[in-house]
């Protein structure tokens, strides 16, 4: 049997014996790209109805609750399944989403708008003062005819005032507020002077040879100063590390392999294995208990 051949068949059977697991999951188990599994579920009639069966969801039920008006919100959290799944159902049944706009601003906020973007605040620091969106707050003031404020250059003396502040520790609000000038204009003198404010941009490349090497993600945040989120999802996209580790563990276990074939194929020892299967298998289920998350891995 060709060697792609073999692969479309462990693929087939894989999904046949789990219907929810993705062509994401499939392909990192058996090391192919997301594409080629969906194809090879497509040759074999694998239809995403199968896996909308297994997690309770009717096609039929769906389109009825939303000829009656329902939202894809409300749907999900009457069949009690993820949105995202509601909206595959829709979408592949020819069903335009909707357009929700969102209501224009109350009056006490459109006269909150005006009053901040006189003082001269920027469409962007007053959509986030008000919470609202950036097209929200134009339409407003243009409503109102409010008149734009000219950009105003830095001079050389109000250069050397941001980088100043910057070198003796002050944040870019107080850099704002020392200057009188906008977050954009006071980062993009930071950013010609070479000094960073916030988080570092992320090094790919390092934190995965810091996974690989065996580092906890808490030394690699307070070496690298990027997010734990961050380098947990790395950890998972990669493979590598400890929470890697335990997800491909998973997968190939939802496979049918055995404890010693994972550990085999994976290069650890079988208790380090099961330790990491338990530990995921502890988390679903307090995920589960306290309601957080979605019905994706974490």
């Amino acid at each position: 049997m060709p060697k792609q051949s073999a692969k479309g068949a462990a693929a087939v059977a894989m999904y046949r014996r789990n219907p929810g697991m993705t062509a994401a999951a499939i392909s990192r188990a058996l090391t192919l790209s997301p594409g080629v599994v969906r194809q090879y579920l497509r040759d074999a009639g694998c239809s995403p109805a199968l896996r909308w069966t297994q997690r309770g969801i009717s096609k039929d039920g769906v389109l009825r609750l939303h000829a009656e008006g329902h939202g894809s919100a409300a749907i999900a959290a009457i069949m009690g399944c993820p949105e995202s799944s509601i909206r595959a159902v829709l979408r592949r049944a020819g069903v335009p989403p909707k357009v929700v706009h969102p209501p224009p601003l109350t009056e006490e906020q459109a006269r909150e708008a005006r009053r901040l973007r006189r003082e001269g605040w920027s469409i962007r620091r007053i959509a986030q003062r008000l919470g609202r969106g950036h097209t929200a707050i134009r339409t407003a003031l243009r409503r109102w005819r409010v008149p734009r404020i000219p950009r105003q250059w830095l001079t050389p003396a109000d250069k050397a005032r941001v980088l100043d502040l910057a070198n003796s520790g002050h944040t870019i609000a107080a850099i704002m507020a020392g200057t009188g000038r906008s977050e954009q204009a006071v980062r993009r003198v930071l950013r010609r002077a070479g000094i960073q404010r916030g988080r570092p941009r992320l090094d790919r490349s390092r934190i995965v040879a810091l996974l690989t090497a065996g580092c906890r993600i808490g030394a690699i945040v307070a070496e690298t100063g990027c997010a734990p989120g961050s380098v947990y999802r790395i950890s998972l996209q990669e493979g590598v590390g400890t929470a890697g580790v335990a997800l491909r563990a998973e997968e190939l276990l939802l496979a049918g392999r055995s404890i010693a074939d994972i550990a085999l194929l994976l290069e650890e020892d079988e208790a380090k294995v099961r330790r990491l299967l338990k530990a995921r298998t502890n988390h679903r289920h307090w995920r589960d208990e306290s309601g957080r998350g979605s019905a994706r891995a974490p």
